[in-house]
């Protein structure tokens, strides 16, 4: 309704402005620019004028279709139109919808516009190969928007939609389609995934892509397994009977740390789990962990697997050695009586002295363990109190270790 009434006002705008009569070129551009609807009653000359055109065109898309069909034609023009926005490609005249240039160019801002190429392109494996090599562009919100509407209540959709049926099952083109999104699986025909080959080959590519995938599928230990190795956010999304399984998970943990991100709280205060987890070289390695703001709005963010592990845990010593001995910087997150241990800052400090700035300030007052942290490397002294600095045993280190 607010849609509509909008548009009757722009309407009524519009011709309250051509009351008067458009005399000059300056005139044309300065009603185009206060409204893009005024482009389709402009006359002829000034929509012809490519300058005019694409000054409607960054205010309304479909401004194209009022241009006249020599300008369609310009190749030069409508590649500048799609850039400003590709939404135009509907309307350019049908010898550049078989343009292989063109169409790319449309196609990797936007796979829906592949709907609007000739139908000849859109048969040619080839060039669906080569669309498919660019990676083309999709924003994060209609990635959500299409993954609440799911399979069957769409009418667009992204590469393998648009597809004849025999290229949609040509698994080289799908393959490369989910590399670059997994939500391209949406339309993949069900029978190729019954093939758990096939779809660990496409989780391979893309372990995100698992979360499209069937509750049969989903609920799968070994495609879940496959999929956790991949891409650790992918164990959200398993059957809510995996989900509970305490053996899946601690399996799951053990072959990729960073699945501690995700799993549930009851899990993260699991000390064989979490141990299992701290005995894996990935612990050592920040992971993305997208924080939900809102329903349609996430944050990406770089994350310790370490940094989710219950509180009660982060005072294990077993567990925050293992920890710091692959990352010394886990320190920070370890609890403060770990801060003031001296055999668990030593093992960090061995491998990372950066570390150090997250020991106890105790320590860092303590002579005889800045002695030995500068022994390990010079560049402890960066983290020194300033009461010790000036040590005279202090400084015969420095200069012996120099």
């Amino acid at each position: 309704m607010k849609k509509i009434s909008l548009l009757l006002l722009s309407i009524l705008f519009v011709n309250l402005l051509f009351s008067q009569k458009i005399n000059t070129r300056e005139e044309a551009i300065s009603l185009v620019k206060k409204d893009c609807f005024a482009f389709e009653s402009l006359d002829e000359k000034y929509r012809a004028d490519k300058e005019i055109v694409l000054l409607a065109v960054q205010k309304c898309e479909d401004a194209l279709k009022f241009a006249p069909q020599e300008l369609k034609k310009d190749k030069e023009l409508v590649l500048k139109a799609i850039k400003i926005d590709e939404r135009v490609f509907e309307f350019a005249d049908e010898s550049l919808k078989k343009d292989k240039e063109v169409v790319l160019i449309a196609v990797y801002n936007d796979p829906k516009t592949l709907k609007f190429a000739d139908k000849s392109l859109q048969d040619d494996r080839a060039f669906i190969l080569e669309i498919l090599d660019k990676k083309y562009s999709w924003n994060k919100s209609r990635y959500i928007s299409e993954r609440q509407r799911g399979r069957e209540q769409r009418n667009e959709g992204f590469i393998l939609f648009y597809l004849n049926q025999n290229l949609k099952r040509d698994k080289e083109i799908i393959l490369k389609a989910v590399t670059g999104n997994a939500l391209e699986i949406i339309d993949v025909d069900q029978d190729l995934l019954e093939d758990d080959v096939f779809v660990k080959e496409i989780l391979t590519q893309n372990g995100s892509a698992f979360e499209f995938l069937n509750k049969k599928q989903r609920g799968n230990e070994n495609l879940a397994l496959w999929a956790v190795l991949k891409t650790p956010d992918a164990i959200q999304f398993v059957t809510n009977k995996l989900w509970n399984n305490r053996d899946f998970v601690l399996k799951a943990v053990k072959q990729n740390a960073s699945t501690l991100v995700y799993i549930k709280e009851s899990y993260r205060k699991d000390r064989e789990i979490v141990l299992a987890a701290v005995n894996n070289p990935e612990i050592a390695n920040t992971t993305r962990y997208e924080n939900r703001i809102s329903r349609n709005e996430y944050v990406s963010e770089n994350r310790y697997a370490f940094e989710f592990i219950d509180q009660s845990l982060r005072n294990d010593r077993e567990i925050v050695s293992i920890a710091v001995r692959k990352n010394g910087n886990l320190l920070k997150f370890t609890s403060e009586s770990m801060k003031k241990d001296k055999e668990i800052v030593l093992a960090a400090i061995r491998n990372s002295i950066s570390a150090l700035e997250y020991a106890d300030l105790s320590l860092r007052k303590d002579k005889d363990f800045m002695i030995e942290a500068i022994h390990i490397s010079l560049e402890a002294f960066k983290y020194i109190d300033d009461s010790i600095s000036g040590d005279k045993e202090i400084i015969k280190e420095l200069e012996k270790n120099k």
